[in-house]
Formats: C-alpha cells, structure tokens, sequence
C-alpha cells in the first residue's frame, strides 16, 4: 500500500503518516507528531482538577496552535468487499472507508471534516485519556481514572459515564444515517448525557494515537489499554450484535473472518497496539494490558496512581479493588451500558454488555482451527516487533 499523505503536508502533518517501508512490520516506526522527544512532563498542576480550583481553562499553548489539516485520504473499500460488509452489518449502508498505511476502518459516512475537527479539539493540560481499540475494558479503566483523579469520589461516581467522559467518535464508528434514525427513535424517557460531559477534561478514545490531537501526549496524560486479539474477537462479535448500530446478525466464524481480515469497523487491533507500544515509554503514556489488570489489579492501581500523581494509600487501594472487582463492577447501573439501553440502541436478548470479564473466555468460542489461525495471524502482524500477548491466565481477580 502507498503512503496515505495528502499533497503538501507540512512537517508536522507528514509526522502523522508515519509511512511503512516495504517489508516493514504495520505502527513499527515512531510518531513524531505524538513525541516530545523525551521531554518531562509540564511541572505545573493541571488545571481544572480537584484540588485545583483556580481554573479549567485550556492550555495556552495548545489553544494558540496553527490548526492542522486532516492529512490522510479515506479510501472505500474495493466494491465486492464492500458489498459483504453491508451484507453481514446491516447498520453499516455505506460500508466502511481505510485510512492510515495498515488500513484502519471507519464508518463509510465519516467525513475528512470530522477527522479534522478532532484533531484540532482542544486540550487542556491535566485532561486524561483513556485510549484503547474496542473491548480492551476501557469503560473498567474510565471508572478506575476518574475516581483516581476525584480523591475516591464514590458519591460523585453515581452518574454516568456519558456524563462525565467524552466519547465524540460516534461518527467515525457508526453510520450517519443509523445515528439519525436510531436517535428518532428514541423513546421520550430516555436520558440525555449532560452537556457538561463535551467539556470533561475525562476523554475516552477508540481511535489509534496516529488519529489523535498532535500534541496530545504533549498535553495530556493518555492510559493506553491493550488486550490479546482473541478475546477482543469474541468480546466485540457480541458487542456486534447487541448495539443497533452494528447490528451483526451472523456467526462468530464469520465476524472472526472479518475481525482477521480487518474488516470490522475499528480494526484491525494489532497495529493500534503497535503504535502505542512504541510510545510506550513517553512520560505521558501509561501502557497497560487488560491482562495485567485481571492478573493484579491491586497492582495496576497502584501503577495508575503514580503515574497520575494521585498518592493511594493501601486502605484506598483496597477500597477500590473491591468496587473495581467484575462482579461488582457488572452490577454497577451507572455505566455507559445501561444508558444505551435506556436510549433504545440495544437489542433485546442479545445477552449482558460484560459478559465473563476473563483473560481466556476465547477458549470457550473459538474451535482449535480458528484459534490456529489467530495464532498465525498475531505472529504475522507483530513480526519484528517485541510486543506479546497473554492468552491465558492461571489465577485472575
């Protein structure tokens, strides 16, 4: 595949392609556009935070930012793919487009006025993001960041996630004219996010780093969530068929031949990991697989805690892993999930948003030939490079 830049780039443009060589390995160079080079993070408090009453205003130096142009061009898919892709997800009429060198995939009616729109948001520092491809326990992560960064706020949890985090890439993900008829739809009960949330300085993200804010690690701090490709398969066939805005009706074989093939909105998972792998050590990113989580929760709390500068003493560790635990946390009603239902973008019987929460479920779903062709395939997408995978844990929380 040829580079993806638009003509004339400016440098800072160009940083974003991050083009492949033949026969390089898909997110295996740097992101200049995301790296300060090494720089320490801005000594000032954040802004905006609690303990920081004195304001909320965006960083100065990212609102005086020239804005940039979308660099890339989105491409549609070829016409016979694309008609299997409409076949099998009939909430995606207008197919899926790739943009980016490794082909990732968006909803057919994203626009490049959408993308730059998104590039150019502002930022504020001490906004944290929570990035992640699908089904990586990002919703887990958000509830963990926010109550890390609001002092053990757990009166102050009790509403929901729309409510206090960003989530703007509905566009990107979903097709416009099934947003638009699914919100007419709605049913006159339904709750609406708060407008506070377009202003939260929580930001959640399903897009890869290469399709962020160009100073976003500049500015912010960004958690990066990764999970093994197995289980993000099986978890989001299920999430296909729950929300209206998928609306996959097939089998897990044939979601897996799209998931392989990258032909699922937001995929393919690997070279997203890939590129945030290789930030991994930018002082502003904190790199975590769902794995570790599930293995040492008690553990990754604490990790979090350092890396946001919010001392955690072991009885709020404990305090936290105990709200945190799967269990607990599936039967909590002030997640995201349970907004969706209420706004009528959940099909019924198409079973719970989080499901068994564990590190292996895939052996459950997958037959042994297909899971040998997962195998074949990650060993494929992660050549020459020294990002791995656990596939399965002894002992998880």
């Amino acid at each position: 595949m040829g580079t993806e830049t638009a003509s004339g780039p400016t440098a800072e443009q160009a940083g974003h392609a991050a083009n492949v060589e033949p026969g390089e390995a898909p997110g295996s160079r740097p992101l200049p556009c995301l790296s300060n080079g090494g720089s320490k993070p801005d000594p000032t408090p954040p802004q905006g935070t609690p303990g920081h009453p004195a304001g909320s205003e965006e960083d100065p130096e990212a609102a005086a930012a020239e804005p940039v142009a979308f660099p890339y061009k989105l491409r549609p898919l070829d016409p016979v793919t694309q008609r299997r892709v409409i076949a099998d997800f009939p909430a995606l009429p207008h197919g899926l487009q790739s943009v980016l060198d490794w082909d990732f995939k968006v909803a057919g009616t994203a626009t490049a006025a959408d993308f730059a729109a998104h590039l150019n948001q502002p930022l504020r520092r001490g906004d944290v993001w929570v990035c992640s491809p699908p089904k990586c326990g990002s919703m887990w992560t958000q509830e963990l960041v926010w109550l890390l960064e609001n002092q053990l706020d757990f009166d102050g949890c009790r509403a929901m996630l729309t409510d206090r985090w960003r989530f703007g890439e509905s566009r990107f993900a979903a097709d416009l004219e099934e947003r638009a008829r699914i919100a007419a739809a709605r049913p006159a009960t339904a709750p609406v996010p708060d407008p506070a949330a377009a202003r939260s300085r929580f930001v959640k993200s399903h897009l890869p780093l290469s399709l962020s804010p160009p100073r976003l690690l500049d500015t912010c701090k960004v958690v990066y969530l990764a999970r093994n490709p197995k289980d993000i398969c099986v978890s989001f066939f299920n999430h296909a068929r729950r929300y209206k805005t998928v609306n996959f009706g097939g089998s897990l074989e044939t979601f897996a031949e799209h998931f392989l093939a990258g032909t699922v909105v937001m995929t393919p998972v690997v070279p997203h990991m890939l590129e945030a792998w290789r930030l991994r050590h930018h002082p502003n990113l904190c790199f975590i697989f769902y794995e570790d989580m599930k293995r040492d929760l008690r553990g990754q709390i604490r990790r979090l805690a350092a890396f946001l500068d919010r001392p955690c003493s072991d009885s709020d560790v404990e305090r936290l892993a105990e709200y945190l635990h799967i269990d607990n946390f599936r039967k909590n009603p002030w997640r995201s999930e349970d907004f969706g239902k209420q706004a009528g973008m959940v099909n019924e019987g198409a079973g719970e948003f989080i499901r068994t929460g564990k590190t292996g479920d895939w052996k459950n779903h997958l037959s042994p030939e297909l899971s040998a062709r997962f195998d074949s395939w990650i060993e494929s997408q992660l050549s020459g490079s020294d990002l791995r995978f656990v596939m399965e844990l002894d002992k998880q929380d």
